[in-house]
């Protein structure tokens, strides 16, 4: 499980979040989803 921080930003209207986990490859953006829903789901079975 992964902590968010968050950070501070120049632009005071945005959030800037820092985890405390190293991922374990790049991500590209367009196929970042289906990782994250797969790692969100698989933390809420685990922990509800």
């Amino acid at each position: 499980m992964a902590t968010a921080t968050p950070g501070p930003t120049p632009n005071p209207d945005a959030m800037r979040f820092q985890l405390d986990v190293t991922l374990p490859e790049t991500m590209n953006f367009t196929s970042a989803w289906d990782p994250i829903v797969t790692a969100v789901q698989q933390a809420a079975a685990a922990h509800l």
